[in-house]
């Protein structure tokens, strides 16, 4: 390590320089067989769909519903699930309740005035317990919260423009729209 910061600080390449000029010699003589550059495939590749896979999300595209082919509704939602699973933790847990409902933290339980005195908890020990408790149960509701917007626009981003199409002319998207409400939205794309 010591050599290689010496070797750089002098100006002299040091062997992680030239494993890096190898690996870009064949990256372009990759691009010249395939007749581009490898900057425009590394562009296409985020966007492109590989095996019904969006390269960027990871996650299925949802096809509209047509006589030649068939939805892939149910195969979207599983990849969706463990996708949103990843990605949003508790606001996700809805996709796992039947029927789909928010999941909120369990109620702490108020402790005794009694156990919280100074003669029985000297320190505050239980009183700042409880305190931090609280806390978090109202971090973790918040943080669901912040998450709906994003949850919303993720999963509409998942989906054809056909599907959505077809989700925007039910009369209930507006108010999940208005609330962005991804339950209501998960809903409105199991019934269309």
């Amino acid at each position: 390590m010591i050599q290689r910061y010496s070797r750089k600080r002098r100006g002299l390449p040091s062997s992680d320089d030239h494993q890096n000029d190898e690996r870009a010699a064949k990256r372009a003589h990759l691009a010249d067989d395939n007749g581009s550059s490898s900057d425009d495939d590394s562009e296409n590749n985020s966007e492109e769909e590989v095996d019904g896979k969006n390269r960027a999300g990871g996650a299925l595209l949802l096809r509209f519903i047509s006589k030649e082919h068939g939805s892939n509704h149910h195969t979207w939602a599983i990849a969706m699930k463990k996708t949103l699973a990843q990605k949003y933790r508790n606001l996700s847990r809805f996709l796992m309740a039947s029927p789909p409902q928010y999941w909120t933290p369990d109620a702490i339980e108020e402790p005794d005035p009694t156990a919280l005195g100074e003669h029985v908890d000297p320190f505050g020990f239980r009183k700042r317990d409880y305190e931090n408790k609280m806390k978090v149960r109202y971090q973790i509701i918040s943080d669901m919260e912040q998450d709906k917007y994003p949850m919303f626009n993720f999963i509409l981003q998942r989906m054809s423009i056909e599907s959505i199409a077809q989700v925007e002319a039910t009369t209930e998207y507006a108010a999940a729209r208005t609330n962005c409400d991804p339950l209501i939205l998960w809903n409105l794309i199991a019934r269309t």
